[in-house]
């Protein structure tokens, strides 16, 4: 799939249309999207799922940190949310995703999030969303923004907790299944879950667990001390540390087990 260029899509059609972009990860928090656009914060959102895509910790960020992307891969899935923007509020969002490219989604791909109740699809937008997609497939744009590089953690550039902090603000928002598929089914947390690797030298194992399986260098960090994510809450990380650590243990304990504070 080709990325589409913001300047082409604004003069294929009206302005008054809406785009719908696919969020993943920090944009599904609420907070996280008001920063780029803050008529955004309380608009309405679709969980979805998409199909033939999946989430993987794989785009390096100015800060140093690795932030999250997607890849196209069949028999993959990924969920987040759908959120409707107009033109204008695109371009915001295109600025904010550098070193992304905004690429289409095919609506066949969209289904409702199969484990969410049905009370989550009763607002309006929700419900306008999903008719469109299924009867005039071809009256939406559905974009996902996708990393330009494939750049996994490691050590010099690991993922942060105040990133995952605002994103599982925003799953929590839905639903706690909502965030444990987060935390579940994202690749990269360790090394050994990142698939094909561009670049070998990303992983860096050292010695040898007692189980004699291979222990790898961490590359995820606590940083709520002193945040690396600059559209982080630390507020919110610090007074929800506790739940939020505890989700995460439970759903990832051998990862989480290997995750260091800032100052290590």
């Amino acid at each position: 799939m080709k990325p589409f260029s913001a300047t082409t899509i604004v003069s294929m059609r009206p302005l008054t249309w809406l785009n719908y972009v696919f969020g993943y990860g920090s944009l599904i928090c609420s907070r996280s999207r008001s920063l780029t656009a803050p008529e955004t914060l309380d608009r309405e959102v679709t969980p979805v799922l998409v199909h033939g895509l999946e989430r993987t910790w794989a785009k390096r960020s100015t800060t140093g940190m690795t932030a999250m992307g997607v890849r196209f891969q069949e028999g993959a899935e990924c969920v987040g949310v759908f959120l409707p923007l107009t033109d204008s509020e695109l371009l915001q969002f295109d600025e904010r995703e550098k070193g992304y490219d905004r690429m289409p989604l095919r609506p066949a791909d969209i289904e409702p999030v199969p484990f969410l109740d049905p009370k989550h699809y009763q607002g309006k937008q929700q419900q306008q969303f999903l008719r469109l997609i299924k009867e005039r497939p071809d009256d939406v744009c559905l974009w996902v923004y996708v990393q330009q590089e494939n750049q996994y953690p490691t050590p010099e550039h690991p993922i942060v907790q105040t990133y995952v902090d605002t994103i599982l603000r925003g799953c929590l928002s839905i639903s706690d299944e909502f965030a444990t598929e987060f935390i579940k089914n994202t690749k990269g947390w360790h090394p050994e879950e990142i698939p094909a690797l561009d670049d070998e030298s990303a992983i860096s194992s050292s010695e040898s667990e007692d189980d004699g399986s291979v222990m790898f260098e961490p590359s995820w960090i606590d940083d709520r001390d002193d945040p690396v994510y600059i559209r982080g809450d630390p507020t919110y990380s610090r007074q929800n540390s506790d739940d939020l650590d505890q989700l995460l243990k439970k759903h990832r304990p051998g990862h989480f087990r290997h995750r260091r504070s800032k100052s290590a």
